[in-house]
């Protein structure tokens, strides 16, 4: 048998004891408005979450440009015994972070240029498809630099490897050879 309840004004439940709690038990909850939660932590427990807004704000209400918390905001991954993930935007030096490990911190490059940015490409390769090129780091010989280039395929060739010249051993080697 359902129930309804109207009422003018508004409408409290309150428990007596501080540990008390409220507990709905119902297969659907409906909430016909607007859904207001207050306290130190909220959580929602769920297989699957469906979120329709295309934007979601963290930090919302900061009253101030003084951030209280330097590495700004983020969105981590509980990994259960491994190590959680997190995608962050660090206040304190205004850019994006990855972290694979939940201690340390690779920016991410979000103006399309490479400016300031350290690449580590040891032990990968940079493969352009459509020009058939792959550029790769390796052990330093005659070019001076241990930059490499292969033709026609995306892994490091050694039959077909050609490294890059510096400006200092390209002028050496005009000299020599005239």
């Amino acid at each position: 048998m359902s129930t309804t309840k109207r009422i003018s004004g508004d409408y409290n439940l309150q428990t007596l004891n501080p540990t008390d709690k409220i507990n709905i038990t119902s297969s659907a909850v409906t909430i016909n408005g607007n859904l207001f939660v207050t306290g130190n932590s909220q959580s929602v427990v769920t297989t699957n979450s469906a979120i329709s807004d295309h934007v979601i704000v963290l930090n919302h209400g900061l009253s101030n440009d003084a951030d209280p918390n330097p590495l700004g905001a983020a969105i981590e991954v509980d990994r259960g015994t491994r190590a959680n993930v997190q995608i962050r935007w660090n206040e304190g030096l205004t850019r994006w972070e990855l972290s694979n490990d939940g201690s340390s911190y690779s920016k991410i490059i979000t103006s399309g240029s490479m400016e300031n940015a350290n690449v580590n490409i040891t032990g990968y390769t940079i493969y352009d498809a459509t020009a058939n090129v792959a550029l790769y780091a390796n052990t330093v010989a005659g070019g001076g630099s241990g930059l490499f280039v292969n033709t026609g395929t995306t892994q490091p060739n050694v039959a077909t490897k050609q490294e890059l010249i510096t400006k200092s051993r390209a002028l050496a080697f005009s000299l020599i050879l005239g």
